[in-house]
């Protein structure tokens, strides 16, 4: 196995086939949320190891370009309860008069809100020709763990990948070395 590996390592160094150059170009937005979604798709886009990253978008064979929007969706709910005691009494006679009262009130009111983002992400990767290979959209909303940003860039990031640059099929190592006995 050890030999394979060695083999195809300079196989690859031979050939000089390299991973293409990338550079994630600025995500138009909101200037936070577009400079979070800049590093999440570079982050998810590095994880995969099939591309390499630059900052020189000059020297890049592809370029990321892309928008983000968020949404938040807000759900507000209120209840309340109230209850009230009263009495009144009064009385008069010939030696004098008088009155009275007496008053209980309750009241009990409870609300809440809940916030929900999501965020629509669009990218387009751009040869250095011009020419777009690839153009998506990831709608997304957050889960408990992860952010709505980093679940679409992750999402776009193995798209991408997926359809431009394919792992390459394992090679046989019949027939390009011989194994040593």
């Amino acid at each position: 196995m050890v030999e394979f590996l060695l083999a195809a390592w300079f196989l690859q160094a031979v050939t000089g086939t390299e991973r293409p150059a990338v550079c994630v170009e600025k995500i138009r937005g909101e200037a936070v949320l577009g400079a979070l979604a800049e590093d999440a798709l570079a982050a998810a886009l590095l994880s995969t190891r099939r591309v390499r990253l630059t900052e020189n978008c000059q020297k890049a064979e592809y370029v990321l370009k892309g928008s983000i929007v968020e949404r938040a969706d807000l759900r507000a709910r209120s209840e309340g309860e109230a209850t009230g005691i009263a009495a009144a009494g009064g009385s008069y006679n010939a030696a004098g008069g008088g009155f009275g009262a007496m008053a209980a009130t309750g009241q009990e009111a409870l609300a809440t809100t809940e916030t929900k983002r999501s965020v629509t992400l669009i990218v387009k990767l751009v040869r250095a020709d011009g020419e777009i290979p690839f153009a998506g959209t990831q709608d997304s909303a957050p889960s408990k763990n992860r952010s709505a940003v980093s679940e679409a860039a992750d999402r776009l990031a193995r798209e991408i990948v997926r359809e431009l640059f394919p792992a390459p099929p394992p090679k046989s190592p019949e027939g390009r070395y011989q194994k040593i006995q």
